[in-house]
């Protein structure tokens, strides 16, 4: 499961999202956008050694145009079912109220972002009309970095490759917006004579207000695409300018960008700590487990199969005092954010089914860690937080009946934990889902 925010963003890849600027220059007409494109496509073509292949057309957008092409997108990229199921999933594990639509309230925080939208495989970016100034420059500079990696490297391909996984989606995201970002900021230092410093906060704030009264599901995610993608893509520069000077050669500032692309990192857990990526004898590559579904009562069906991963592992585990939402607009809070935490270290696999019946839902989560002191840990913040799961699981359970609840098992050695999660669920049913599940490491 991907926080759909995520998979939007991917999806779109969405640049810089910002709040509508006031106070403006006057709106830029079709042709001011054309040479504010054409300057800046040349910029970024210096900054990463590479031409563009083809032209990037550019246009101006509003607010109906962006939706309908968002909703267009969500369509392609994932199917109805496939957004009910995760929903499910992120209420069953507590991530989300239960009575919330996360659709809605994603779409919500899209709407009132989005300063711009680059369109995979057409070769177009769109700038939202009332951005103008320095303020749209540094949007283009960020999705022109995504047009040329979309030239370069077929971002809705490598996407489609990683579908079976969110997490290793999610992480493909992080090398996404970590390239837009990076390229950005250096194209921002390169021009920073002709940015004033409202143009640079605006940038920087990126429509944070909207998202503070969102979960961290929600936000957290969202930062960390771009937060946590950048400095990936940084450690792998400084890591590889390291090598080159060593071997006595000239160090390239844009190879870890293309090495990611190349060969992308497989998990979030690769993201947050860099040098299980970049580092060859630190490479920490995730462990795949599957599960095989026995007979199921009737009625019930596999809903959904996905792996979380270490971020949202961390969403998961992560206590509901440390669950209050910091001031997103403060520069210094942001940096204060922790993306992962102790009982979502040392993750090392895990796969996650869904199964459902129409009123009741039962979610299986196997993980696997690296010791035996990850998976206490993580059973321990599991078991803290019951009492919370116990009261999502009875509202989820409230219209339809049946039973609610949670199981914690050890799986075929101390490493492993499986985590079952249920609500609306008839109580001769129970039984009978569970021994259907069987689960191994490939």
């Amino acid at each position: 499961m991907k926080p759909l925010i995520v998979t939007i963003t991917t999806a779109l890849l969405l640049g810089l999202a910002a709040s509508s600027p006031s106070g403006v220059d006057e709106q830029w007409t079709q042709a001011e956008l054309e040479a504010a494109s054409r300057k800046i496509q040349g910029e970024i073509e210096e900054l990463r050694a590479t031409k563009f292949i083809r032209p990037v057309k550019v246009e101006l957008s509003d607010g109906d145009q962006f939706l309908a092409y968002m909703q267009a997108r969500i369509a392609k990229m994932q199917p109805e079912e496939d957004l009910v199921a995760d929903e499910i999933i992120a209420k069953h594990l507590g991530l989300i109220p239960p009575d919330l639509d996360l659709l809605a309230l994603t779409m919500e925080v899209l709407e009132e972002q989005v300063g711009g939208f680059y369109a995979p495989g057409t070769d177009t970016f769109y700038l939202m009309e009332s951005f103008t100034g320095g303020l749209a420059r540094i949007i283009l500079a960020h999705e022109l970095t995504h047009a040329l990696d979309d030239q370069l490297f077929d971002l809705d391909a490598l996407l489609e490759e990683r579908s079976a996984s969110g997490d290793a989606e999610m992480a493909f995201s992080a090398v996404v917006e970590g390239s837009g970002t990076v390229v950005m900021s250096r194209w921002a230092m390169r021009n920073l004579g002709d940015l004033n410093l409202e143009d640079l906060q605006q940038a920087s704030k990126m429509g944070m207000e909207t998202l503070s009264s969102s979960p961290p599901f929600v936000w957290k995610p969202l930062l960390a695409i771009y937060v946590r993608g950048q400095a990936f893509l940084e450690a792998g520069r400084k890591h590889l300018k390291k090598l080159a000077k060593q071997a006595g050669e000239e160090p390239d500032a844009n190879l870890a960008i293309e090495m990611a692309f190349a060969n992308p990192p497989r998990s979030t857990e690769q993201i947050l700590h860099p040098d299980k990526y970049w580092k060859a004898d630190e490479r920490d590559e995730p462990r795949t487990i599957r599960h095989e579904i026995g007979e199921l009562p009737e009625g019930w069906k596999l809903m959904q199969r996905d792996v979380m991963g270490e971020l949202v592992t961390a969403l998961f585990t992560e206590t509901l005092d440390d669950r209050v939402n910091p001031d997103l607009t403060n520069q210094l809070a942001l940096l204060a954010i922790r993306y992962t935490n102790q009982a979502a270290e040392g993750w090392g696999g895990d796969e996650l089914v869904l199964l459902g019946n129409g009123s009741g839902h039962l979610v299986h989560w196997v993980t696997v860690w690296d010791t035996e002191r990850d998976a206490r840990e993580f059973r321990a913040a599991v078991k803290e937080l019951e009492p919370h799961l116990a009261t999502s699981l009875r509202a989820l359970s409230g219209g339809v009946g049946g039973t609610s609840g949670t199981r914690l098992s050890d799986g075929a050695d101390a490493r492993t934990v499986a985590l079952a999660l249920w609500s609306g669920v008839a109580s001769g049913e129970l039984g009978v889902l569970l021994d259907a599940l069987r689960y191994e490491e490939l």
